[in-house]
């Protein structure tokens, strides 16, 4: 048993989309790679979703080649967030999908900057 997001489902069709990528290995890899259309495939659901608290002072949201689009917002030291920046443009992650700032610089606590090298 696996647990997938549906991308678009349409009642009066009777169909559903999945988009799934592919890993190396697995029971589920075996049936995304060979399944065709036409399959029948038993589906349960909807599963129940975690509620998080909203009073963190920060979260690490992290996904794989799944994920899709992603907007990165960086607020560290002003160095940490320039190498942060620089780490994941190297990645291949648009510029224009994130923003870095330096929220203090060692030295200065008073400073905030916008990294945008």
């Amino acid at each position: 048993m696996r647990d997938f997001t549906p991308r678009r489902f349409d009642v009066a069709g009777g169909t559903m989309v999945i988009d799934y990528a592919m890993h190396h290995a697995g029971p589920a890899v075996d049936w995304a790679r060979d399944a065709k259309i036409g399959d029948i495939l038993q589906i349960g659901g909807p599963r129940g979703s975690a509620v998080i608290a909203d009073d963190f002072d920060w979260y690490w949201l992290i996904g794989n080649e799944s994920a899709g689009d992603g907007f990165i917002w960086i607020a560290a030291e002003a160095k940490v967030a320039r190498a942060v920046r620089r780490a994941v443009e190297a990645r291949g992650h648009p510029s224009n999908w994130l923003k870095a700032a330096g929220s203090w610089q060692a030295g200065d606590p008073g400073v905030h900057i916008r990294i945008e090298d």
